[in-house]
């Protein structure tokens, strides 16, 4: 199942793995630990609040990972023309610059990004993110 593919996924050592959600991340932190996703240790865990957007969550501080959350905008200027709040493509390039700002060095760079989904949603954001730049 699930839980065996992520555990599988998680022995590669040169990959990280993060969660794309239009959930708040404190929820999301909660789900992935509750349905035994983050015990599979397939989500990279970050040492620290991300640069970008960094919140605590009271109660899931060890829970950390990677990833994009709806909760990215909550407290921002959803009237702000540069960014969709609604835009799935929004928590995939977040997500990514975590990424970049957690793990990146100038020894260890991002080659490739695969976003999996399953709505059309998560199609159309992951041709967003190849036609943007993401700093590194």
């Amino acid at each position: 199942g699930a839980i065996q593919t992520l555990e599988t996924l998680a022995s590669y050592d040169d990959v990280a793995f993060g969660l794309v959600t239009g959930n708040v991340e404190g929820i999301a932190r909660r789900k992935m630990h509750a349905l035994g996703i983050y015990d599979a240790g397939a989500l990279t865990s970050l040492s620290k609040p991300p640069q970008l957007g960094g919140r605590v969550w009271e109660g899931m501080e060890d829970k950390r990972f990677l990833g994009g959350f709806g909760s990215d905008f909550c407290s921002g200027d959803i009237d702000d023309p540069t960014r969709n709040y609604l835009d799935r493509g929004e928590q995939l390039a977040i997500c990514v610059q975590r990424c970049v700002e957690e793990l990146c060095h100038p020894d260890h760079q991002i080659e490739r990004v695969i976003h999996v989904g399953d709505a059309p949603a998560d199609i159309l954001a992951a041709k967003k993110l190849c036609t943007s730049s993401v700093q590194t």
